[in-house]
């Protein structure tokens, strides 16, 4: 049962929270906007396949660590968790950067 929720968390999280946003700001929650992950990425100019790799990723990784809880001692499932903790940094750093290059080359 973990490991079916810890893959599904990516997709819970992003409806979860556009619908948090919709209600604090008074609209109807199930009227259509881009606050979604993959709108979002889309934005920063991420191509299609690279957005459902980097969900993918993403989901993998939450897998991984769920596995690695579920199956190994504690010392080791920490361990893991924190060579995907490191990785996914370094993941958003080098995406951090892309934006910013992908904003100055649109400003430009």
């Amino acid at each position: 049962l973990l490991f079916n929720i810890s893959t599904s968390m990516i997709a819970i999280f992003d409806a979860a929270s556009v619908i948090l946003r919709r209600m604090q700001e008074g609209s109807h929650i199930f009227y259509a906007d881009r606050r979604h992950i993959h709108h979002r990425l889309l934005d920063i100019g991420l191509n299609q396949r690279q957005i459902v790799l980097s969900i993918y990723g993403a989901c993998l990784l939450l897998s991984i660590g769920t596995l690695a809880f579920a199956f190994l001692k504690i010392f080791h499932a920490v361990i893991i968790l924190f060579f995907i903790l490191v990785f996914s940094a370094v993941m958003f750093y080098r995406i951090k950067k892309n934006i910013r290059r992908i904003v100055i080359r649109k400003a430009a």
